[in-house]
């Protein structure tokens, strides 16, 4: 069912979320409202006001948003950093280049410090959570025109599928991030690893899905007086300003390089089954005092993920085409994930400049992105979280990675891009957002 509105309208308040993180679902909502009609040529957050080329000066922070950085104990809101980027989603949907100068340049420098040593973490992994935000953001746009009322003509149901696979994409670089963030309040030494992972694997396949928008808003009538074409212009502008582009995600392949050594080494014997709490992205974080001695913990945690999940789908015994599908993909990425440790043992001492060690360092953060869908996509399912716990969008997103790790694909006798595009085009009729969590936004 679809809703109508005018574009200077909010909707009305759907019913709260159950889980303990609806506080900074409601916070979320609230800013949204706060920055007003996104399509209201008099609002200066609105994008007309945003994407002009003469603009000279920049709208102040919305009232209370710096609160988000302060920890609750000091009068704040800052409970955890994944509900932080849950919070500041609008902003970073609206405009990348203003969310990071409200919220993620005051961690980078210091300035504010909500997660006691890690600042530096924090500013990298929101930084890359507000890329994708920003990215569905022109993903929805797309979608909308594509299943507008001219979307039973062939020149536009053709991107139907270009379409799906940047919806499964962006939800891949969610689930990474997502568990990322929930990794900072856990003592793990290998955190940085992760972060790095994300620094790597996010921009890139943003920025692959930004190409992709760029040629559907081309062949779809997008002139470039619309504001969400100058979105999408501006969006490439601004990744490189803040950042979240191909020469950041170079640092951090660098990064991922230098860790080699440490990746080629499991979990410890007994520890094989990933701490599900972490991907459960409805619930709160996990905390240190909350954490079993035995279960492992930032990279280790997500890397386990992978062969676990593997096992549960095996065991399982589903017939479900896509399910069946989605055990056979992650068999072939657990065998592809112990042949890239076997690299790693031998990666001492390797350059990163050195093409084949930049090429085992982006196997490796493709590896742990699909661990982390697995993860999510099990938990959820776990929880009955509606789409996301069915197979679909992760065999597709597990699809694309096998491709892009040229893994040989197993038989799949189901496309999932159809049910992808369906939920994505469902989330643009009824004024939902493309991220994990199904976001009922106010415009």
């Amino acid at each position: 069912m679809s809703t109508t509105r005018s574009p200077g309208t909010a909707l009305a308040d759907p019913a709260p979320p159950v889980a303990e993180n609806a506080d900074a679902a409601l916070r979320a909502r609230r800013l949204d409202l706060a920055l007003g009609a996104p399509l209201d040529p008099a609002n200066p957050y609105g994008l007309p006001a945003l994407t002009a080329t003469d603009r000279v000066t920049l709208p102040a922070a919305p009232a209370g948003l710096r609160a988000e950085l302060v920890p609750r104990a000091a009068g704040g809101h800052f409970t955890s950093a994944d509900q932080l980027a849950r919070a500041l989603r609008p902003v970073f949907r609206r405009d990348l280049a203003l969310g990071h100068l409200w919220a993620v340049h005051p961690l980078a420098v210091g300035e504010l410090d909500p997660v006691p040593g890690r600042g530096a973490e924090l500013a990298a992994l929101l930084g890359a959570a507000g890329l994708t935000a920003a990215a569905g953001g022109v993903l929805r746009a797309a979608a909308r025109v594509v299943d507008g009322p001219d979307r039973h003509e062939l020149n536009l149901r053709q991107w139907y599928h270009t379409l799906a696979e940047a919806f499964a994409d962006l939800l891949a670089c969610e689930s990474l991030t997502a568990v990322a963030l929930r990794s900072l309040a856990l003592p793990a030494d290998d955190v940085p690893v992760l972060v790095a992972a994300v620094g790597y694997a996010v921009p890139q396949l943003v920025g692959d899905t930004l190409d992709a928008l760029e040629l559907v808003m081309n062949e779809s009538g997008f002139g470039h007086d619309h504001a969400e074409r100058r979105m999408l212009a501006k969006l490439g502008g601004d990744r490189a300003h803040t950042r979240v582009d191909w020469a950041a995600a170079a640092d951090r392949q660098a990064r991922l390089v230098r860790a080699l050594p440490r990746l080629a080494h499991p979990a410890p014997s007994g520890a094989q089954r990933p701490p599900e709490p972490l991907f459960r992205l409805g619930d709160p974080a996990p905390t240190a005092a909350g954490q079993p001695p035995s279960e492992p913990v930032g990279r280790l945690a997500v890397d386990t993920a992978l062969g676990a999940a593997a096992t549960r789908l095996a065991e399982a015994g589903d017939v479900d085409p896509a399910t069946v599908a989605l055990a056979r993909t992650a068999r072939r990425l657990v065998g592809e994930q112990r042949a890239v440790r076997i690299s790693c043992r031998t990666a001492a001492d390797r350059d990163p400049a050195d093409p084949a060690a930049r090429a085992l360092a982006d196997r490796q953060a493709l590896l742990l992105l699909a661990a982390a869908v697995l993860g999510v996509g099990q938990a959820a399912g776990a929880s009955g979280s509606g789409f996301l716990g069915r197979p679909d969008w992760a065999l597709l997103a597990l699809t694309r990675i096998t491709e892009r790790l040229s893994v040989p694909r197993p038989a799949i006798e189901t496309d999932p891009r159809r049910a992808v595009w369906a939920e994505l085009a469902r989330r643009g009729r009824q004024g939902v957002d493309c991220d994990v969590h199904a976001t009922r936004l106010p415009w």
